[in-house]
């Protein structure tokens, strides 16, 4: 009788192990991402908020540093989370017109339950003269895959 107990009890074990594990936003959203331009990120999730650091690949001069600091929040929702990721990006020197190259960027979304691309858009801002402002703002989207 012991040893039918013991089968039983080996067999509910593989059953619990086998099955697949369950999809959480704070799970996918902690490790390395790559963008379809080659730059990546490192991040780390929990309670709803993101910390990490980005590594752009495209830049319009020479950045102060490689990394640069990522903050960010996810709202999980039924089928996977909304999230938004912000970065400030400083280069060297001055622009044209003498302003300090900084502009911040925001990617914004959502993704998907157990899909490992995600497609996010984002917005960068320069910092310009009032002048320019109008040509401040760029917007584009940019492929994530999980590595």
């Amino acid at each position: 009788m012991k040893f039918l107990a013991l089968i039983f009890l080996f067999i509910c074990t593989l059953k619990i192990s086998s099955q697949e594990k369950q999809w959480t936003p704070e799970e996918f959203l902690t490790g390395k991402f790559e963008n379809n331009l080659g730059s990546y990120c490192i991040l780390k999730s929990s309670n709803g908020k993101i910390t990490g650091e980005y590594f752009t690949k495209p830049s319009r001069g020479k950045l102060i540093k490689e990394g640069f600091p990522v903050y960010g929040l996810y709202t999980p929702v039924k089928d996977g989370a909304l999230i938004s990721i912000n970065t400030v990006f400083e280069m060297e020197g001055e622009n044209e017109d003498g302003f300090e190259k900084i502009s911040h960027a925001n990617w914004i979304g959502k993704i998907y339950a157990n899909k490992n691309t995600f497609k996010l858009n984002w917005l960068i801002t320069s910092n310009q003269i009032e002048d320019k402002e109008w040509s401040s703002t760029n917007v584009g989207q940019d492929i994530f895959t999980k590595v």
